[in-house]
């Protein structure tokens, strides 16, 4: 068996939590839209320029998959956590992200995207 380097397992963990984070972008841009905030237009604004960068990012991390011979081919989300079932190299391999214990990387990630330091 062909364990997946560091890269391989940092573009798995970016596949899985990407599209979390875009479902709570465009939740929030939903609930800016119907607040009735008055300026909301730089808010609106800056969830959609995130939006578009997660969602480029999302696919850049396919891009990889397919340069690099990554295929998911099982993903199932609980309320527990996301797994994920993936070739590398012809060789099967679980990745498991328990959502409890992504809560920091999460809040991480977010701001990274929003530009909060």
């Amino acid at each position: 068996m062909i364990i997946p380097p560091e890269e391989v397992i940092e573009n798995i963990k970016q596949y899985a939590l990407l599209p979390l984070l875009l479902s709570v972008f465009e939740k929030d841009r939903k609930l800016i839209y119907s607040s009735g905030i008055k300026t909301m237009e730089p808010y609106v604004s800056l969830m959609e320029q995130t939006i578009k960068r997660v969602e480029e990012d999302l696919n850049e991390t396919k891009r990889y998959f397919y340069k690099n011979g990554v295929k998911v081919y099982e993903e199932e989300r609980t309320s527990d956590g996301i797994q994920l079932k993936y070739l590398y190299r012809g060789y099967q391999h679980t990745a498991n992200y328990p959502l409890e214990n992504q809560k920091g990387p999460f809040i991480l990630l977010m701001k990274k995207y929003l530009g909060v330091e």
